[in-house]
Protein backbone atom coordinates (compact mmCIF):
# COMPACT_ATOMS: atom_id res chain seq x y z
CA UNK A 1 0.00 0.00 0.00
CA UNK A 2 2.53 2.39 1.00
CA UNK A 3 4.22 1.72 -2.53
CA UNK A 4 1.33 2.79 -3.90
CA UNK A 5 0.90 5.70 -2.46
CA UNK A 6 5.09 6.25 -3.31
CA UNK A 7 4.00 6.05 -7.04
CA UNK A 8 0.86 7.88 -6.89
CA UNK A 9 2.53 10.89 -5.53
CA UNK A 10 5.75 10.40 -7.52
CA UNK A 11 3.27 10.41 -10.69
CA UNK A 12 1.59 14.00 -9.22
CA UNK A 13 5.63 15.36 -9.05
CA UNK A 14 5.68 15.00 -12.33
CA UNK A 15 2.27 16.03 -13.76
CA UNK A 16 2.98 19.41 -11.88
CA UNK A 17 6.65 19.50 -12.70
CA UNK A 18 5.33 18.82 -16.54
CA UNK A 19 2.11 21.07 -16.39
CA UNK A 20 3.68 23.65 -18.72
CA UNK A 21 4.16 20.73 -21.12
CA UNK A 22 0.15 19.79 -21.03
CA UNK A 23 -0.57 20.95 -24.63
CA UNK A 24 -4.90 20.41 -24.04
CA UNK A 25 -5.07 17.87 -26.93
CA UNK A 26 -6.43 15.41 -24.41
CA UNK A 27 -8.64 15.21 -21.00
CA UNK A 28 -6.27 16.11 -17.67
CA UNK A 29 -7.41 13.09 -16.24
CA UNK A 30 -6.23 11.08 -19.21
CA UNK A 31 -2.84 13.25 -18.88
CA UNK A 32 -2.56 12.21 -15.42
CA UNK A 33 -3.46 8.51 -16.15
CA UNK A 34 -0.97 8.11 -18.58
CA UNK A 35 1.67 9.97 -16.45
CA UNK A 36 0.74 7.16 -13.20
CA UNK A 37 1.05 4.55 -15.35
CA UNK A 38 4.13 5.17 -16.86
CA UNK A 39 5.63 5.65 -13.29
CA UNK A 40 3.95 2.44 -11.95
CA UNK A 41 6.17 0.52 -14.78
CA UNK A 42 8.77 2.73 -14.22
CA UNK A 43 8.93 1.31 -10.46
CA UNK A 44 8.27 -2.21 -11.52
CA UNK A 45 10.88 -1.94 -13.94
CA UNK A 46 13.50 -1.24 -11.31
CA UNK A 47 12.10 -3.73 -8.92
CA UNK A 48 12.38 -7.24 -11.20
CA UNK A 49 13.88 -9.82 -9.56
CA UNK A 50 13.53 -7.99 -6.06
CA UNK A 51 11.67 -9.97 -2.90
CA UNK A 52 10.94 -7.99 0.17
CA UNK A 53 11.78 -9.65 3.66
CA UNK A 54 11.61 -8.14 6.35
CA UNK A 55 14.94 -7.67 7.89
CA UNK A 56 14.10 -8.28 11.53
CA UNK A 57 12.57 -11.73 11.10
CA UNK A 58 12.53 -14.66 8.24
CA UNK A 59 10.06 -17.30 8.00
CA UNK A 60 11.51 -20.79 7.89
CA UNK A 61 7.65 -22.41 7.70
CA UNK A 62 4.26 -21.14 8.01
CA UNK A 63 4.76 -21.47 12.22
CA UNK A 64 8.68 -20.89 12.81
CA UNK A 65 10.05 -17.12 12.54
CA UNK A 66 13.75 -16.99 12.20
CA UNK A 67 15.91 -13.96 13.16
CA UNK A 68 17.66 -12.90 9.37
CA UNK A 69 20.99 -12.06 9.98
CA UNK A 70 22.11 -10.45 7.23
CA UNK A 71 26.47 -9.65 6.64
CA UNK A 72 27.90 -6.48 6.16
CA UNK A 73 30.45 -6.22 3.50
CA UNK A 74 31.26 -2.64 3.70
CA UNK A 75 34.95 -2.46 5.24
CA UNK A 76 35.50 -1.50 9.28
CA UNK A 77 37.19 1.52 10.08
CA UNK A 78 40.64 -0.15 10.83
CA UNK A 79 40.05 -1.73 6.81
CA UNK A 80 39.18 1.42 5.85
CA UNK A 81 42.50 3.35 7.84
CA UNK A 82 44.15 0.66 6.48
CA UNK A 83 42.87 1.34 2.39
CA UNK A 84 42.99 4.94 2.51
CA UNK A 85 47.01 4.49 4.06
CA UNK A 86 47.67 2.28 0.86
CA UNK A 87 45.69 4.12 -1.38
CA UNK A 88 47.43 7.38 -0.23
CA UNK A 89 51.01 5.80 -0.52
CA UNK A 90 50.48 4.28 -3.87
CA UNK A 91 49.55 7.93 -5.01
CA UNK A 92 52.62 9.28 -3.60
CA UNK A 93 54.74 6.46 -5.23
CA UNK A 94 53.07 7.39 -8.66
CA UNK A 95 54.09 10.76 -8.60
CA UNK A 96 57.32 9.68 -8.20
CA UNK A 97 57.79 7.47 -11.24
CA UNK A 98 59.93 8.84 -14.06
CA UNK A 99 56.95 10.94 -16.69
CA UNK A 100 57.10 7.80 -19.30
CA UNK A 101 55.44 5.54 -16.99
CA UNK A 102 53.34 7.76 -14.95
CA UNK A 103 51.48 8.95 -17.64
CA UNK A 104 50.42 5.57 -19.09
CA UNK A 105 49.67 4.49 -15.33
CA UNK A 106 47.55 7.34 -14.46
CA UNK A 107 45.48 6.74 -17.94
CA UNK A 108 45.72 3.60 -17.70
CA UNK A 109 45.52 1.96 -13.87
CA UNK A 110 44.23 5.18 -12.04
CA UNK A 111 42.00 6.80 -15.42
CA UNK A 112 40.05 3.59 -16.53
CA UNK A 113 41.66 4.47 -20.22
CA UNK A 114 41.51 1.24 -22.63
CA UNK A 115 45.26 0.80 -23.67
CA UNK A 116 44.05 1.68 -27.24
CA UNK A 117 43.20 5.02 -25.75
CA UNK A 118 46.24 5.79 -23.86
CA UNK A 119 48.31 5.05 -27.30
CA UNK A 120 46.18 7.31 -29.20
CA UNK A 121 46.26 10.24 -26.86
CA UNK A 122 50.19 9.80 -25.86
CA UNK A 123 50.74 9.02 -29.60
CA UNK A 124 52.76 5.96 -28.86
CA UNK A 125 52.35 2.46 -29.95
CA UNK A 126 50.26 0.18 -28.36
CA UNK A 127 52.66 -2.30 -27.37
CA UNK A 128 54.73 0.84 -26.43
CA UNK A 129 51.65 1.59 -23.91
CA UNK A 130 51.60 -2.15 -22.46
CA UNK A 131 55.14 -2.43 -21.71
CA UNK A 132 55.10 0.79 -19.69
CA UNK A 133 51.99 0.13 -18.01
CA UNK A 134 54.06 -3.35 -16.94
CA UNK A 135 57.20 -1.62 -16.16
CA UNK A 136 55.40 1.06 -14.38
CA UNK A 137 53.33 -1.49 -12.23
CA UNK A 138 56.53 -3.27 -11.63
CA UNK A 139 58.53 -0.47 -10.12
CA UNK A 140 54.92 0.75 -8.09
CA UNK A 141 55.20 -2.75 -6.91
CA UNK A 142 58.72 -3.02 -5.87
CA UNK A 143 58.17 0.29 -3.98
CA UNK A 144 55.26 -0.51 -2.19
CA UNK A 145 57.14 -3.66 -0.43
CA UNK A 146 60.14 -2.06 0.56
CA UNK A 147 58.15 1.25 2.13
CA UNK A 148 56.02 -1.33 3.86
CA UNK A 149 59.00 -2.88 5.33
CA UNK A 150 60.29 0.21 6.23
CA UNK A 151 56.78 1.23 8.24
CA UNK A 152 56.81 -2.90 10.09
CA UNK A 153 60.67 -2.34 10.73
CA UNK A 154 59.86 1.36 12.94
CA UNK A 155 56.64 -0.35 14.75
CA UNK A 156 58.66 -3.32 16.10
CA UNK A 157 60.45 -3.13 19.65
CA UNK A 158 63.55 -1.66 19.40
CA UNK A 159 65.04 -5.36 20.64
CA UNK A 160 63.67 -6.97 17.42
CA UNK A 161 64.95 -4.61 15.06
CA UNK A 162 67.91 -6.34 12.75
CA UNK A 163 70.77 -4.17 12.35
CA UNK A 164 73.48 -4.56 9.29
CA UNK A 165 77.05 -4.55 11.03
Amino acid sequence: MDEAEDIVQEAFMKAFIGLNQFRGESRVETWLQTIVVNTARNWARGRRGYVPVQLEQCRQSDSELVPLEIADDRRNPEQSCAYHELETRLLSAVEQLGARYKAVIRMCILGECSYLEASSLLNLSLVTVRARVFRGREILRRHLHQTIRDASSHLSPPSERRTNR
